[in-house]
């Protein structure tokens, strides 16, 4: 398939005469017809935020500063100390926007909160110590949180609401032709390769325990189309990389109440901690080494990779050519024919947030009902954005 040589101009970018796609919204539709429209056409966002996704929203701001090339000579007495700032700052904006519940009073939500905001600076310092060092001795990060627009082959929409853009930009009440549909997205880490000149697309993700595999990285949608962008923007591309940040991190081991099997500390493969600090540990206490070689020679073996994973997926041009494809067939069924039926299975109702209003309307009931209490409708939040990206490249 050619590649669309379409562009933007400047006057179509200020005006947001496009049709945005998003990843999210992709695998939406893929998933059900029915959740993509509650969801992207009416709007509807779930009135409770999951833990994870504000806990990572707040991560993400503190690592825009560790990682942002404006910074990237600076010492860490003065990054790190902005990184935290913004990240406690998000905790306490999303704290108070926590409405009234009857089941936790403000003392006990104020202390959630304290907990989470002590944890995430005790990894963000743990990043920029002792992670940072490894991961990033041969990149150099050229975009934090960067956006990006590219068009999607010559396709064209004409929704209400692109006549109702084209309408307010040219202050007419006829109808537009089309306008053109584009994928739409930010990605969290672009860095240059030291020693090669290419570019790799980084993913953050904050997780309770790290994967136990990767296999399903390969076909990741959302990385392989970030990465699809930059090669339709003009760079170099190497691939992309997913990389995995622990909720927690290693500290000294728990002293036990009293001795057992000659140990005073636990050896508990669970706890927190790491060969260095174990044996510093047992060097402050005095503590004989021998009763602890066997625990010793595991934490040895599972290193710092136990709060960490870093993995690359390399692409080459023949990659992304077939990612381009793709997406050019899977969004022209969601403009020109979209589909009006749900695709229920067992895995992807389970976790679906229109699981409730969906069994209704499954049923031949009203769902607006189950709607208007646990949804409230709001602009999407990329509705507010810069757009530099095609042109900054």
């Amino acid at each position: 398939m050619a590649i669309s040589s379409r562009e933007l101009d400047q006057y179509e970018i200020d005006n947001r005469l496009y049709h945005e796609i998003h990843v999210s919204q992709i695998r939406e539709y893929k998933k059900c017809a029915w959740a993509h429209d509650w969801k992207y056409k009416d709007q509807l966002y779930p009135n409770v935020v999951a833990k994870p996704l504000e806990f990572g929203t707040a991560m993400h701001l503190g690592f825009e500063y560790l990682m942002n090339p404006q910074y990237k000579d600076a010492s860490l007495s003065i990054v790190l100390p902005l990184a935290k700032s913004a990240f406690i700052t998000e905790c306490k904006k999303q704290r108070d926007a926590v409405p009234q519940n009857i089941f936790m009073t403000r003392d006990e939500l104020t202390d959630e909160y304290q907990s989470r905001i002590e944890l995430g600076q005790r990894m963000l310092e743990y990043y920029a110590f002792e992670i940072k060092p490894i991961v990033d001795k041969d990149t150099e990060p050229l975009y934090v949180e960067k956006n990006f627009i590219v068009p999607i082959g010559d396709l064209y929409c004409v929704c209400d609401q692109c006549q109702k853009r084209w309408r307010d930009a040219n202050g007419s009440t006829g109808t537009c032709g089309g306008l053109p549909v584009v994928l739409e997205g930010k990605i969290d880490l672009i860095l240059k390769d030291k020693n090669t000149g290419k570019v790799w697309v980084r993913d953050w993700k904050n997780v309770n325990s790290l994967s136990s595999d990767y296999e399903w990285l390969e076909n990741d949608e959302q990385l392989n189309l970030y990465l699809m962008a930059l090669w339709l923007l003009g760079l170099d591309i190497a691939g992309f990389q997913y990389f995995e940040l622990k909720k927690a991190v290693p500290g000294p081991p728990k002293k036990l109440t009293r001795k057992y099997a000659g140990k005073w500390f636990s050896t508990d493969k669970n706890q927190d901690t790491t060969f260095e600090i174990f044996v510093e540990t047992l060097r402050a206490a005095d503590e004989p080494f021998e009763p602890y070689i066997e625990y010793l020679e595991f934490l040895k073996e599972r290193g710092t990779d136990h709060y960490f994973r870093l993995n690359k997926v390399r692409r080459d041009a023949k990659a992304m050519r077939m990612q381009y494809t793709n997406l050019v067939a899977v969004v022209s069924e969601m403009i020109e024919r979209p589909k009006d039926y749900p695709t229920p299975t067992k895995f992807g109702c389970k976790f679906c947030e229109f699981r409730a209003p969906c069994i209704e309307r499954m049923q031949d009931n009203d769902p607006q009902g189950l709607l208007d209490v646990s949804f409230t409708k709001k602009p999407h939040y990329y509705e507010v954005r810069d757009n530099e990206m095609k042109y900054a490249l």
